[in-house]
């Protein structure tokens, strides 16, 4: 509060100071008071012109800070179902693709188990065609008792190949050549003597069907390799069109679930730095919400103060042309001007 003191001089004829002295100073305080007061409120108004666009700049950001950190996390949310479900379909696939190959695995160790009976039974099959070709040569260009003793164990080699591959009847007779006296023995010793093939040829006559029929057995065996092997093939490249789907499928799912997670983390990160702002700014917003309302409280006080004073001042103006000569002589008071008012009053109400 800002004070003036007024020198009064008292005494029984006259002042020391004339009283439009301290008149004059009392309104230049007045006027003076009042250019403060509007300079201060000029002051203050631009001071809460910026609290109230920051108060008003704070609480848009943080609810813009809080609908960022609603989308963030529902954002996480997403991407963090959305992963778990990548992995549960990359993890099918490879259950998926663990199952193909062992499936291609077991078909090719059955498949080329299946071509090494093949092979054997073709190479043992084509084997007896070739023994039974050459007997049939060998019977035919048999002239003499040696050739015919070739003849004999080329077709006993024969036999060794057909085994049960041949009827009684067709061993018997093949048995018969090699060795007559079984057929002999029973009781068909008139029919067979030892140059019966020479004559009859009954022996080159089986051979030559027996030959056919092995012909026909080597044809069906190749025909069912062949069919085995197309069959094997068709399964495979449909196996392997699984498998090509299946690692197609899983690669491109786990370049997914790559940029999933990368979304996911960085969404997470965005998270972080929205939560480390909304709470400095919900803090700056406290503190300047804070700060203003002192200032106000501040301000408020100094207006009712400067407005007292003004008026006082006024008052003092007013009252000081009709105070009477002091009537206590050769003294001079050093009074503040609301103890001056109110000594004023004082003398006033003594007057009357």
């Amino acid at each position: 509060m800002k004070s003036v003191s007024a020198a009064i001089l008292c005494g029984t004829c006259a002042v020391a100071h004339p009283i439009e002295d301290v008149i004059g100073m009392l309104k230049d305080l007045a006027t003076k008071a009042e250019e403060e007061g509007k300079e201060e409120a000029l002051a203050f108004q631009k001071f809460e012109y910026w609290c109230k666009n920051s108060v008003k700049e704070l609480t848009k950001a943080i609810a813009e800070e809080n609908d960022n950190i609603d989308a963030l996390s529902s954002k996480i949310e997403a991407k963090t179902k959305e992963s778990k479900a990548l992995k549960k379909q990359i993890d099918g696939l490879t259950d998926q693709l663990g199952k193909l190959e062992a499936s291609a695995k077991k078909a090719k160790d059955q498949r080329d188990d299946e071509n090494a009976l093949y092979e054997k039974a073709r190479d043992d099959t084509q084997s007896t065609i070739d023994a039974m070709t050459s007997c049939i040569e060998a019977l035919k260009d048999a002239k003499s008792d040696t050739s015919f003793a070739q003849a004999q164990q080329k077709v006993a080699g024969v036999m060794s190949l057909l085994q049960f591959k041949v009827s009684d009847h067709e061993r018997n007779v093949l048995k018969s050549f090699t060795d007559p006296s079984e057929i002999m023995a029973m009781g068909d010793k008139g029919g067979h003597v030892k140059k019966y093939s020479f004559k009859g040829g009954n022996v080159i006559e089986l051979l030559k069907n027996l030959k056919l029929k092995f012909e026909d057995d080597l044809t069906q065996i190749e025909k069912e390799e062949t069919n085995a092997q197309n069959s094997y093939d068709l399964s495979k490249k449909a196996r392997d069109n699984a498998i090509d789907a299946s690692e197609d499928s899983k690669d491109e799912k786990e370049d997914l679930k790559g940029e999933v997670d990368s979304e996911k983390n960085e969404a997470e990160n965005d998270l972080s730095n929205e939560k480390e702002e909304l709470e400095a700014d919900t803090g700056t917003l406290e503190a300047t919400q804070k700060s203003c309302s002192v200032k106000k409280s501040e301000w408020d006080e100094r207006s009712s103060i400067r407005t007292n004073e003004i008026a006082a001042i006024g008052q003092a103006i007013k009252i000081l042309p009709r105070l009477p000569t002091c009537k206590r002589r050769h003294q001079i008071h050093l009074l503040p001007l609301t103890a001056l008012l109110a000594s004023c009053r004082s003398l006033q109400v003594t007057q009357r």
